[in-house]
């Protein structure tokens, strides 16, 4: 006597690949998920990050001025990030225009610091 429908069917071998292959899918879709809510959540804390340098651009140019004068290398790379900061802040006000100037008056001003210069090219900030 044969059971139709009655009992479930093994697995076979295709089967198994497919579920192997959906479970794959599964997980790269959650790590995009995963990736994509934290790069928003990076994004978010930098946007209040430069809002809070809101008004602050001479200080932050006097700070960069001062780190760069000591001429050591953790004091340039602090340099570099204050400047990330006052370029991205530029770009997020519609400033460009105001900070490519001093920019470029910084790599004149230091070009025999090639450790300086190598940095400056490194974080991809204009001259």
């Amino acid at each position: 006597m044969l059971y139709r429908g009655k009992y479930p069917s093994f697995p076979t071998p295709q089967s198994r690949v497919a579920f192997g292959d959906a479970y794959v899918l599964a997980v790269a879709q959650q790590r995009a998920r995963m990736k994509a809510k934290r790069e928003r959540e990076e994004a978010e804390k930098r946007k209040k990050h430069l809002e809070s340098l809101v008004g602050k651009e001479s200080d932050l140019w006097a700070r960069v001025e001062k780190l760069i004068a000591a001429k050591q290398p953790k004091q340039y790379d602090e340099a570099i990030s204050v400047l990330r900061d006052l370029r991205d802040l530029a770009d997020m006000e519609g400033r460009s225009s105001e900070f490519l100037p001093r920019m470029s008056a910084l790599y004149r001003e230091h070009k025999r610091k090639t450790a300086l210069l190598n940095r400056f090219r490194k974080a991809e900030l204009p001259g």
